[in-house]
């Protein structure tokens, strides 16, 4: 009896080990340091020597600028459009696009500009507007980085192919849930 728990206690130890340098692993290859944060693949891409550090942020600092322009534009034809549909009054495109950055649209329910199935339209159309645009501006950033002479056409794929729906960070927008990170 006393042989098995002791086998087990090591057993758990083992296992315990194992789960930390695999944790430590995974927290290194997430490093802001790192130009693949939150993409594997994109880290792979370093790794194998595909693409260098220096090739890897520029494309990152590149698809950023050029989707934080893209996102002002989509956002006001998005509303544009929903205005010309009769889903929002102009007013209410206006308070939208006027509300500050990362606010939500709650604000506007809560004092009675928009109900919440408005808000719920306008957010359904900026959502689906974004994740077309991000290939959109990735495809486009890549080629005008390959027309720079800044990565090659097989880098410029292999980092198109290694992004998640148009997207090379992790999981959002800019250091948060699938945004580029530099």
């Amino acid at each position: 009896m006393r042989s098995s728990a002791s086998l087990l206690t090591k057993a758990a130890i083992a296992l315990g080990v194992a789960a930390i340098a695999v944790g430590g692993a995974t927290t290194a290859n997430a490093a802001p340091g790192n130009p693949g944060h939150g993409n594997p693949a994109l880290h792979q891409l370093v790794t194998n020597g595909t693409v260098t550090k220096d090739q890897l942020k520029a494309v990152k600092s590149a698809v950023q600028a050029a989707r934080q322009s893209a996102h002002s534009d989509a956002r006001a034809s998005v509303l544009s459009s929903l205005v010309a549909k009769g889903t929002i009054t102009q007013t209410q495109a206006d308070a939208i696009a006027a509300a500050p950055k990362g606010g939500g649209m709650h604000p506007l329910v809560g004092n009675g500009t928009l109900t919440a199935a408005e808000a719920k339209a306008v957010h359904e159309a900026l959502r689906a507007s974004g994740k077309a645009d991000a290939a959109a501006v990735l495809k486009s950033t890549l080629s005008s980085l390959v027309a720079k002479g800044t990565i090659t056409q097989t880098q410029a794929d292999a980092i198109g192919a290694a992004a998640v729906d148009g997207r090379l960070g992790g999981h959002g927008g800019k250091g948060g849930r699938g945004g580029v990170r530099s």
